[in-house]
C-alpha cells in the first residue's frame, strides 16, 4: 500500500493522474491522512462482465413434455383414464361414437341374400359392435376387430385336413370381438398392402395355457396356439379375420393411429395439477378451525383454566342445549378458507376452451343449450 501523507489535494491529484493515464485498474489503494493523522483507505472495486451461452430450446425437451407419455400402451392408459374421469372428454367421445352409429339398413336386389345378411347382423349383434369399434377408434386411435370363422373344413385353423390353405367353402363368421390393442403388434411397410398383425399373449392367457384351467377355455385354444404361448412367442393373426382401423395414421409410419385425446394430454395434465393444488388447500382449510384463547395479560390462564374450558366445550359439543359459563378472558373464534383458496376461474375458462377446440366441439352442443 502506497501512503501519501500530508496534503489531501496532492493525493487526489495523483489519483486523477492515474485515471487520465488509463491505469485506474492498476492504481494502488490510496491512504489519505485525516485530521487526527490516521490513514484512511480508499479502494475502487473492479467491475467484470460475464457472457453465458444462450439456453437451448426444443419443444420436445421441456419439463411438460417429459411428463407426457410417449409409449403407445401408456398413451392408451391415459386416453382411457381421461375418457372415464374427464366430463367433457367423456361426453365428446360418447357423442362421436354414438352419434355416427345409429343403425343401418342393408340393400340388395336378391331378397334371399338380404334376409340372410339381416339375420346374421342380428345374430352377431353388429349394431352393438359398431359402437364399440367407433368408441375405440376415437378414444384410442386403433381398433382391431376380429371375426371368428366357423368353417366345416378347417374349424377356423386356416389349414384344411389335407394340409393346404383352406378356402372356407360354406363358412360363416360365427362372432365378432374387439382385440385389446395393448397386446397387438403391427408391422406395416410401403412395399406391402397387407400389414403383419401379431397378438402378444397376456398374463391371463398364459395362466390358462400353463395351468390348463379352466379346461373349457383351454380346449378351445388351437394346439399350435398353445405351443406358441408356451414358448412365449407372438401369435400371428390372419388378415382374413383381423382388421386394423386407425384414426389419422401416418402414411409412412408403422401404421398406428392417433387418439383424439392425444392432443389434449398437456392441457388435461395442467388442469389436473391445478385441481390437485386446490384439493390440498381445500382439505386443510375448507372446514373452519375453532380457536379458543383463554386468559390475557392481566389474568393469565392456568392449566386448570384451560382444562376446565376444554371440558365445558366438549360438553357443549355433545349437548348444544348446555350453556357455557366462564370468565371474561375467553376468546372463541373460527378461522376459515375465505381468501386463502387460489382464484383459478380464468385458468379453468382457458383450459375448457382449449379442450373444446381440441375436440372440435362447442359447449352448447355438449350441454344441450342450443335453441
Amino acid at each position: 500500500m502506497l501512503s501519501f501523507k500530508g496534503n489531501v489535494d496532492y493525493a487526489l491529484s495523483k489519483l486523477k493522474s492515474y485515471q487520465q493515464a488509463g491505469l485506474e485498474k492498476t492504481a494502488p489503494a490510496l491512504s489519505i491522512g485525516n485530521v487526527s493523522g490516521q490513514p484512511k483507505s480508499i479502494r475502487y472495486a473492479q467491475s467484470q462482465v460475464i457472457y453465458t451461452q444462450p439456453m437451448f430450446y426444443s419443444p420436445l425437451h421441456t419439463p411438460q413434455n417429459w411428463q407426457i407419455p410417449s409409449k403407445r400402451q401408456e398413451q392408451y392408459q391415459w386416453a382411457r383414464y381421461f375418457t372415464e374421469n374427464e366430463p367433457k372428454v367423456g361426453a365428446a367421445i360418447s357423442f362421436y361414437s354414438d352419434f355416427s352409429m345409429n343403425g343401418f339398413e342393408t340393400q340388395c336386389k336378391d331378397s334371399k341374400i338380404k334376409r340372410f345378411v339381416d339375420n346374421w347382423n342380428k345374430k352377431v349383434n353388429l349394431d352393438k359392435w359398431n359402437k364399440f369399434i367407433s368408441r375405440e377408434y376415437y378414444m384410442l386411435g386403433d381398433v382391431f376387430p376380429m371375426a371368428e370363422i366357423q368353417c366345416p373344413h378347417c374349424r377356423g385353423m386356416m389349414i384344411n385336413t389335407s394340409g393346404e390353405r383352406c378356402d372356407h367353402e360354406k363358412a360363416i363368421f360365427r362372432r365378432l370381438v374387439v382385440l385389446n390393442p395393448d397386446w397387438i403388434e403391427l408391422q406395416k411397410s410401403q412395399f406391402s398392402d397387407d400389414p403383419v398383425i401379431t397378438l402378444l399373449p397376456d398374463e391371463e392367457l398364459k395362466r390358462v395355457v400353463f395351468y390348463r384351467q379352466p379346461i373349457e377355455i383351454y380346449e378351445r385354444i388351437p394346439k399350435y396356439v398353445q405351443a406358441l404361448i408356451m414358448a412365449q412367442k407372438p401369435i400371428p393373426l390372419s388378415n382374413e379375420c383381423v382388421s386394423h382401423i386407425a384414426h389419422m395414421p401416418s402414411p409412412y409410419g408403422p401404421g398406428y393411429g392417433v387418439s383424439l385425446i392425444r392432443r389434449l394430454f398437456k392441457m388435461l395434465t395442467y388442469k389436473d395439477k391445478l385441481m390437485t393444488a386446490q384439493w390440498i388447500v381445500a382439505e386443510r382449510l375448507i372446514l373452519p378451525i375453532r380457536i379458543v384463547k383463554v386468559g390475557d395479560a392481566q389474568r393469565p390462564a392456568s392449566q386448570a383454566d384451560i382444562s376446565d374450558i376444554q371440558q365445558q366445550l366438549a360438553m357443549v359439543s355433545s349437548d348444544p342445549n348446555l350453556t357455557l359459563v366462564t370468565h371474561h378472558a375467553v376468546d372463541y373464534d373460527w378461522v376459515g378458507a375465505s381468501g386463502k383458496v387460489l382464484q383459478l376461474s380464468n385458468e379453468y375458462e382457458f383450459i375448457n376452451k382449449e379442450i373444446l377446440q381440441g375436440l372440435m366441439l362447442n359447449d352448447a352442443l355438449l350441454s344441450g343449450e342450443m335453441a
